[in-house]
Formats: structure tokens, sequence, C-alpha cells
């Protein structure tokens, strides 16, 4: 009895394979305590890295700023890039704008005096040729847009203005068909989805401004309501 323990004793360091560790070890408590160190050596290093991140930007950058006049190169840089991509939405945004606000004037005209049209209380043929003018407006708006390249950020934007205007150029063009319908169940039928097209470009709309909102609150840029429209800033 007394060899086997001192057998035992001998043996002692030798440890053993653990097939829940992939290793040969001691003891279990040995290896897990050495795991719980390193993990928790883990979680300070990324805790020492946030704090020194955020006394460069508090501390060390106004201090650096007092004397040079100038923003740390580090932190410049990273504006730069947000200030590069805010001038990216605003120059697609500002070059759909002029476009869109005409057909949205033209649509108006055109739908609210339809019925004055259809009554025959006033000039027909020259609201026809107006409606005809804008059709071939939008299409030539579809044209350019389908041109531009959007930033990454606005391509689902970029989409819903594509689907925006197709939807607009089939109201004119539903219009324009009546021109030629005398049968009133065709006109009345053609009013419907005249009807149901304006609610499809009205709900775009909505779904348009709310992902143009989503992309400012992304990007970190500033916007507001204004008078029913969106207003936004940028670094020229």
């Amino acid at each position: 009895m007394r060899e086997l323990q001192k057998e035992l004793n001998n043996n002692s360091d030798t440890g053993f394979y653990s097939y829940i560790e992939r290793d040969y070890i001691k003891s279990y408590y040995q290896k897990r305590k050495r795991k719980r160190i390193f993990i928790s050596a883990g979680v300070i290093g990324i805790l020492t890295l946030l704090w020194n991140s955020y006394a460069i930007y508090t501390w060390i950058n106004p201090i650096y700023y007092s004397i040079t006049g100038k923003t740390l190169p580090v932190i410049h840089k990273a504006l730069d890039v947000q200030g590069k991509k805010h001038r990216e939405i605003a120059e697609y945004l500002q070059s759909l704008k002029p476009g869109g606000d005409i057909h949205d004037k033209n649509l108006n005209y055109a739908i609210m005096n339809l019925n004055e049209v259809l009554q025959k209380q006033t000039d027909t043929s020259g609201y026809f040729a107006d409606i005809a003018g804008y059709s071939e407006d939008v299409k030539q708006s579809i044209l350019m847009v389908e041109s531009i390249t959007p930033p990454a950020e606005m391509r689902e934007y970029h989409g819903m203005m594509l689907e925006r205007l197709a939807l607009c150029k089939d109201i004119f063009d539903e219009i324009l068909r009546i021109s030629n319908m005398n049968n009133e169940n065709d006109i009345n039928n053609c009013i419907q989805e005249i009807k149901s097209l304006i609610n499809r470009y009205n709900e775009t709309g909505k779904h348009s401004t709310q992902e143009m909102i989503n992309v400012f609150e992304s990007v970190n840029m500033r916007y507001e309501f204004e008078n029913g429209k969106i207003k936004y800033w940028w670094n020229r």
C-alpha cells in the first residue's frame, strides 16, 4: 500500500490528456483558471483601447488644436471621410430635385383639371397637349436618372425614384387615353386606374422620404422637416 501511494505521489505532476480541453494538463481546475485570466485580460485590453480613443478625442485633440489650429490628423481624416460622404449624398439629391419638383407640379395640374376636361368645361385639346408634353418630360427624366450612379447608401432610394417616375408617366399616359374614348364605361375604368396609380405614386413618395431619412441618420447627416419637405445640410 505504501509503495502504491509513493508511486502515485511521484506521478502527480505528470498530468493527463483532456478531450474537453484538447490538451495534456495536470488538472481541469488549473486549466480553467488560466482561461479565465486570459479572458479578463482581453476585456481589459478592449476597455483600454476604447478609453485611449476617447482620450484622444476629448483631451489630446483640443490641446493639439489650441497649439496648431488644426484638428488631430486621425480625427481630421475621419471627419473628411464623413464630409465627403455627405457631399456625395447631397450632390446626388440635388441632381434629382429640379425634375422632381416640376413633375409634381405638372401632375397636380393634370389631376386638378381632369374633372373639368371630362365635363368639357375647359379647352380639352390644349389640356391633352399639355399632358402629352408632361409625359415626354418624365420619359426624359427617367433616362437621366437611369444614367446616374448613386452613392452606395442611396441605391434603394434611387430605385424608388425610378419607380415613382414610371408611375408618374403611367398617370399621364392613362389621362391621354381618355382623349380617344367616347364610351362612358371605358372612361370610368380609366379613371379608376388613374386613382390606383395616384395612390401607388403617393405611397412610393412616403417610402422614399422615409428611406432618405434612414440614410441621413445612418451617415449622421443633419436634416429637418420644413413646410412638409426635408431640409438637409452638408459641407460644400
